[in-house]
C-alpha cells in the first residue's frame, strides 16, 4: 500500500469512527456513556495493538522467515548437487594433510545436532596445506570457468542475502575464479604468486565444507530418503582423498 494510499485509508477510517459516535449521540443524547464506552474502547486499544500487531505480527513473521529458510535450503542443494560438491572432489585432492579431512565426510544417520555443530568448529579451525601444480590450475580455472554461470544464478538469487554463510562461500570461489583467470600462464608463478591462490583455494574449500555440513544438517532433518542417498555418495568424497 502506498503511503498516501494509507494516510487516506487512516482519515476515513477516523471519519467514519466520529460519525457514528455523531450519530451515538444525536439518537441517545446521552454524552456521558458515549464518552464512558469511548474510553472503555480506547483502554482496550493497547491490548488490540499488541495482539493483532505484536504476537500476529510475529507468527506471520516466522512462517515467512521459515518459508525464506526453506527456498535458501533448495539453493544449497541445488549447488552441492552440481558444482559445490564436484569442486569439493578437485581442490581437497590437492591438500597434503587430506587425511584430517576424511573423518568430516563420515556423516551418518547417528549424528545429532552436535556433531555437526562440531564438525563446522573443526572445518573453520582447519588448516590446509595445498600443493598444486602449474596443470592442476589450469584444470581448476577451466573448471570454474565451466561452473561461473551456474553461480552466478545464485549469487544474484535475494534469498541468499539472508544466508551469509553461504554467500560468503560463493564470494570465495567467484574470487578464486577471477585470480586464475587473472593469469595467463601458471609456470613461472613467483612463490608469493603461489602462497596468495594457495590461500584463496583454502579460504573457499573451507567455507565449501562448512556449508556442506550445514547442507547435509539441514537434509538429515528434512529429507530423510534424500539423506540416505547423500550419505552413499559421501565415502566417494573420503576415498579419493585417502588415494591422493
Amino acid at each position: 500500500m502506498k503511503r498516501n494510499t494509507a494516510i487516506a485509508a487512516i482519515l476515513a477510517l477516523f471519519a467514519c469512527s466520529a460519525v457514528i459516535y455523531g450519530i451515538q449521540f444525536v439518537l441517545f443524547h446521552d454524552s456521558r456513556d458515549t464518552l464512558f464506552y469511548m474510553l472503555q474502547d480506547w483502554a482496550f486499544l493497547p491490548i488490540q495493538i499488541a495482539v493483532v500487531t505484536i504476537v500476529a505480527g510475529k507468527v506471520v513473521d516466522d512462517h515467512e522467515k521459515e518459508a525464506r529458510l526453506d527456498k535458501t535450503r533448495m539453493l544449497a542443494s541445488s549447488f552441492f548437487s552440481d558444482p559445490g560438491t564436484e569442486f569439493l572432489e578437485k581442490t581437497l585432492g590437492y591438500a597434503v594433510n587430506a587425511s584430517a579431512i576424511v573423518p568430516i565426510f563420515r556423516v551418518d544417520d547417528t549424528w545429532t545436532a552436535r556433531n555437526f555443530s562440531e564438525a563446522r568448529d573443526k572445518v573453520r579451525a582447519l588448516s590446509l596445506d595445498m600443493c598444486i601444480k602449474p596443470e592442476d590450475y589450469v584444470a581448476l580455472r577451466s573448471f570454474l570457468r565451466e561452473k561461473r554461470l551456474a553461480v552466478q544464478i545464485l549469487v544474484s538469487n535475494p534469498l541468499l542475502l539472508e544466508h551469509e554463510s553461504f554467500t560468503d562461500m560463493l564470494w570465495a570461489i567467484f574470487h578464486l575464479s577471477d585470480e586464475l583467470e587473472a593469469r595467463k600462464s601458471f609456470e613461472t608463478l613467483p612463490e608469493s604468486d603461489i602462497e596468495h591462490l594457495n590461500k584463496d583455494m583454502e579460504y573457499a574449500v573451507r567455507e565449501t565444507l562448512a556449508n556442506w555440513i550445514c547442507h547435509m544438517e539441514n537434509v538429515k532433518d528434512t529429507y530423510p530418503y534424500l539423506f540416505m542417498l547423500e550419505t552413499g555418495r559421501e565415502p566417494i568424497l573420503a576415498r579419493k582423498l585417502m588415494n591422493e
